[in-house]
């Protein structure tokens, strides 16, 4: 069965002199992801800018390359979003009627070997990760500016 998908907009978590941040996080089934996840990576959607966000809608829907191999980007650092700070990330499998967030985890730079790894996250209370397309790509192409 499919889990809902929306945008609603959220307040960074702070911790010290860390920037306030606003962002559209993803709700799925209702609860925010970022809640769930439970680290302080976000969205790129709000916060961005229109380009950098059309982009990422178009990773969320297999419509531009992935970041990093064969995995998107679904939440980054909220203070500079770039993807050596580590980042949410999956693999976005894209089908007839439904779209798939496979493996979510944190990919991370490991310097050393200069690649990215990856390290599975708990999202255990959503299970499966599978939308309505249609419903995904309306939310993603037509979300709050």
């Amino acid at each position: 069965m499919a889990s809902t998908f929306e945008l609603a907009w959220t307040d960074r978590r702070l911790v010290g002199s860390q920037t306030p941040r606003r962002f559209l996080d993803y709700v799925i089934d209702g609860r925010s992801f970022y809640a769930a996840h439970g680290g302080d990576r976000i969205s790129p959607f709000g916060w961005f800018g229109a380009d950098a966000e059309d982009l990422a809608a178009r990773r969320l829907f297999g419509r531009a390359a992935p970041h990093l191999g064969s995995r998107t980007a679904l939440a980054v650092c909220p203070e500079c979003g770039e993807l050596e700070c580590g980042a949410i990330t999956a693999e976005i499998v894209v089908e007839e009627h439904t779209v798939r967030w496979v493996e979510v985890a944190f990919s991370s730079f490991d310097s050393e070997a200069e690649e990215y790894g990856v390290q599975a996250v708990q999202l255990d209370e959503f299970g499966e990760l599978v939308f309505e397309k249609a419903e995904y790509h309306h939310v993603l192409f037509n979300r709050p500016r």
